[in-house]
């Protein structure tokens, strides 16, 4: 009895390893920092695969003068692979609160940032995320 309880373990423990293998193993996540006035395309490149992407941001509006403006401005996050690849995070609160906005199942490719302050209200809208897969 002891012998077939030892071997239950040894066979369950195993099995669980190998499911949560391609799981940890296929964790992607990419930091990003952003300051825009109006808008910008980033450098930065995200190597993603073809497969359910998000991005976790947080940012704030900033009057010219530099300091926190009261009053908040929104803005996108897109993810840019050219004209049949985009996906945009749709409008943000430029809030100081961290949001985290789904793209859904992307290409697999190479992609840059398209970041678009997407309000008129305040000056600058500075913050920073992740692009997770």
């Amino acid at each position: 009895m002891k012998g077939k309880l030892k071997k239950l373990t040894i066979s369950t423990a195993l099995l669980v390893g190998v499911i949560a293998l391609p799981i940890t193993a296929s964790a992607y996540s990419k930091s990003y920092t952003f300051s825009m006035t109006h808008g910008f395309d980033g450098t930065t490149v995200f190597s993603l695969k073809n497969a359910k992407a998000s991005t976790t941001v947080k940012a704030d509006t900033y009057k010219a003068n530099g300091s926190i403006d009261s009053n908040k401005s929104k803005y996108s996050v897109a993810l840019y692979g050219g004209f049949f690849n985009y996906y945009s995070s749709g409008d943000i609160s430029a809030n100081g609160y961290t949001y985290t906005k789904s793209y859904g199942t992307v290409a697999k490719r190479d992609y840059i940032l398209r970041l678009s302050k997407t309000s008129s209200i305040g000056y600058r809208v500075k913050g920073s995320g992740t692009i997770n897969q």
